[in-house]
């Protein structure tokens, strides 16, 4: 039991000034081998993408194994999900097909991020892994759970729901896990969960998880734990230390959205997540950020499961560059290209902040946290200095208040950490033109949003009061961290300003008109025309062993050498001294993933072009197939898109060459890998206007089966690609009447009237007897309201009537 210290079964179980538990558990095993996990599983973690595991997967995985119940405190983004994940994986039995795990989290889009996981760890050990979340129909929940599962994810209201129907047997249950304890054990949930708790054997283990642990939370666990094993990653070993902090004072709430937009034309938003306290704030800023023309999207628990989905998966995909959320999103929600936070409104709490933050900066990454701080949220601001590397941007009013002027400024620290050095370039012209004597009553009349890092000096207040022109005026001295300006050097959209530059910015714009013109010309160039020797012998040297090494390369680490070519500017030159042309399948695979991770889309399209295409054919015309490492390499490449096209696809297409099995091959991967609608609809647009070839009808009906609601112009395009070959004096093959028929099955409903006119008269020159009567049926039905489809049937009748026997 516990008592009023926070003592479970006798243990303490105490929390320090910054809400972590004391760990009693500092065993360290350092890589996955180590850990005595089965091998199918050890298949199942290098497939997924982990080399070594991380702090928290050091020291809890064993412990999981080994059925105690543990109690782990991690950050966000430091691995727990595969943590207790390969711990479920490695004690069921995947040959007794009945519940043998289960895992509770607080929302539905964590529960199906688990699931995801789980099934892809286990993907070499035929576990079948199953989400019972809200929204969702109960009886598929229940014919699946029917059917046999081994681990079951889900939100505590279905999971209890399916338990008091005995759809969900648990009488089996070998390990218990609570995602996100802390949310888990409130008072929301805290009773659905022990009415489940109840059913279970008296012997199951218990796991939580979480980035914070409050005291009231461990008191609860009494109920459910025996003696548990207590793991803390240390501070030092947090990925918060990556993640960048910065406030913002607004004064005003009416000040945000203008805040806000200001932001965007400062930061460089890449793939961003605003958060919001109510789900009203949320559909608000959503519809005032549509109205200014940005593009976002918005997700909050009123929206119905189908719908929530579809803006997670455009999300993780990149569709969507900008989500505004609620705190639905603030726990455990992986989406890695996530690297900028915005709190619109400030959370209530220090255990909702420290979440919230935590979607940037996964796993070790580097992220930047904005907050906006009215007057109103002035006394919240110190939940955050438990937190380090915090810094303070504040908002300068026009006229000063000189009655809260403070007079003891001995102890004054400047905060490290710049919210931009556009701001500070902004900051510096201003003051550079009120000094040559500009109109000062002009400046003041006009309301302009400036913002000062650090405070001003005594000094510098008494000078403004001397200074009659100059009210807004600040001197004060700025204290740059060089890493902090690397850090957010990324974040900063350069722009070419219209006011007097300073010395610096004219010698800067030569730096990098130089840097732009090398660059270019180093990206046209071939990479045989390069000089080597304008290289140092010994990095060619090198460079060319390395090449040697990856010819023989079959399983291990990558050379760092390799990792750094992509972030360096003549990479084509050193690409070129490692001989792509003789680098083994496994090492194409390892040069695939990292150049497609590190290159921008232009540059990803010249070595797909360049390196991986020519590999991936010529394997194709030796062997008849393709590499399993190659065929990865392929389905790798499909992380950039737009390369992927402009540099395989639609090249292989324009050849005039492809084969049918490079094409049965390759339109493969678009069959499996999700692409944004866009890319998809203007690599058909692309397709349909070429010459006409075999292999082009297997990537367009590839493309048409994916069924995306595509723009009027793609449909447009693929129609008239086949109406112009009407009177084509080739017989056209079976593959482009099965491409036909794909396209009239899928997009009927969609085509006009001229459109399928067009093709009955294609038909007529361009027939199959098989295939385009099932062509005209498709053309002469149409769907109804209510799903059925209603076929019109044209019946000939004689012209008498009369009936003869």
């Amino acid at each position: 039991m516990t008592d009023a210290k926070g003592n479970v079964n006798g243990n303490a179980v105490s929390i320090d000034s910054d809400g972590l538990i004391e760990g009693n558990y500092d065993q360290v095993v350092g890589t996955f081998d180590e850990m005595g996990l089965k091998e199918e599983l050890l298949r199942g973690i290098y497939a997924f993408g982990f080399e070594k595991p991380s702090a928290i997967q050091q020291r809890a995985i064993v412990p999981c194994t080994t059925g105690k119940d543990v109690i782990a405190q991690a950050q966000s983004g430091t691995g727990k999900t595969a943590t207790f994940s390969v711990s479920i994986l490695q004690r069921i039995d995947h040959t007794n097909p009945t519940v043998q795990a289960l895992v509770m989290a607080p929302t539905r889009e964590l529960a199906q991020q688990i699931q995801k996981v789980l099934s892809a760890l286990g993907e070499y050990m035929n576990v079948s892994v199953h989400a019972c979340i809200g929204g969702t129909s109960i009886r598929d929940d229940q014919r699946k759970l029917e059917s046999g599962v081994h681990v079951v994810v889900g939100t505590p209201g279905r999971v209890n729901d399916m338990v008091s129907r005995n759809a969900l047997h648990t009488d089996s249950i070998k390990m218990f896990v609570l995602d996100e304890a802390d949310e888990m054990l409130s008072s929301g949930f805290k009773d659905q969960i022990y009415e489940v708790f109840k059913t279970m054997p008296n012997d199951v283990q218990v796991v939580l998880l979480s980035a914070t642990m409050p005291n009231e939370v461990l008191e609860v666990t009494a109920k459910f734990m025996r003696e548990p094993i207590r793991i803390l990653v240390k501070k030092d070993e947090l990925t918060l230390e990556g993640i960048r902090q910065f406030y913002i004072n607004v004064q005003k709430e009416e000040c945000k959205f203008e805040v806000l937009c200001d932001l965007y034309e400062t930061v460089n938003v890449t793939q961003a997540v605003i958060f919001c306290n109510t789900r009203r704030k949320v559909e608000t800023l959503t519809e005032q950020m549509t109205k200014h023309d940005f593009t976002v999207s918005c997700l909050h628990g009123d929206l119905d499961q189908q719908e929530r989905e579809i803006i997670m998966r455009e999300f993780r995909s990149g569709s969507s560059r900008v989500l505004i959320t609620t705190d639905l999103l603030a726990r455990g929600i992986d989406v890695q290209q996530v690297s900028l936070v915005i709190n619109y409104d400030l959370p209530s709490n220090r255990e909702n902040y420290i979440h919230r933050i935590g979607r940037s900066g996964r796993f070790g990454r580097k992220g930047v946290a904005i907050n906006f701080v009215t007057d109103n949220d002035a006394p919240q601001v110190p939940l955050d200095e438990q937190i380090e590397s915090s810094s303070l941007a504040t908002e300068k009013t026009e006229r000063r208040d000189k009655s809260k002027r403070k007079n003891n400024f001995e102890n004054e620290e400047f905060i490290s950490g710049n919210l931009s050095s556009k701001i500070l370039n902004a900051a510096r012209r201003q003051l550079h033109e009120d000094q040559e004597g500009g109109d000062a009553d002009e400046f003041s009349s006009k309301r302009q949003r400036n913002f000062s890092i650090g405070a001003s000096s005594l000094a510098s207040n008494d000078e403004e009061d001397d200074q009659q022109g100059f009210e807004d005026y600040d001197d004060a001295v700025i204290e740059l961290n060089p890493q902090d300006e690397v850090d957010l050097e990324r974040f900063i959209v350069k722009k070419e300003s219209s006011q007097m530059n300073t010395l610096y910015d004219i010698i800067q714009a030569k730096i990098d008109a130089k840097k732009t013109e090398a660059e270019t010309a180093l990206s046209q160039a071939d990479p045989n025309d390069f000089n080597m020797r304008d290289m140092d012998p010994e990095i060619v040297e090198m460079y060319v062993q390395i090449g040697v090494l990856l010819s023989k390369y079959r399983s291990g680490k990558i050379p760092k050498a390799f990792k750094i070519i992509p972030k360096m500017i003549n990479w084509e030159q050193i690409l070129y001294l490692t001989r792509p042309d003789e680098w083994s399948a496994a090492a194409m695979y390892q040069a695939t993933r990292i150049f497609a991770s590190n290159l921008n889309p232009r540059m990803c399209q010249r070595f797909y072009n360049l390196v991986l295409l020519p590999r991936l054919r010529d394997d194709i015309d030796e062997f008849k197939k393709l590499n399993f490492h190659l065929y990865q390499a392929l389905c790798k490449a499909m992380y950039k898109p737009s390369a992927f096209f402009k540099g395989i696809i639609l090249p292989l297409c324009e050849s005039g060459t492809c084969t049918l099995r490079e094409a049965v091959v390759f339109s493969s991967v678009l069959t499996k890998v999700s692409i944004p609608v866009f890319h998809a609809a203007a690599a058909m647009l692309k397709i349909a206007d070429m010459e006409y070839t075999g292999s082009n009808s297997v990537f367009l009906r590839a493309l048409i089966d994916k069924k995306y609601a595509l723009p009027y112009r793609a449909i447009d395009a693929v129609v008239n690609h086949f109406v112009r070959l009407k009177r084509d004096e080739r017989e056209m093959p079976v593959l482009w009447h099965q491409c036909l028929l794909s396209l009239c099955q899928r997009y009927k409903n969609d085509m006009n009237e001229h459109q399928k006119a067009a093709i009955h008269d294609l038909i007529r020159f361009q027939g199959h007897y098989l295939i385009s009567p099932e062509v005209r049926r498709e053309l002469e039905s149409k769907e109804t309201d209510d799903g059925h489809v209603v076929t019109t049937l044209v019946i000939p009748t004689r012209s008498d009537d009369t009936m003869e026997f």
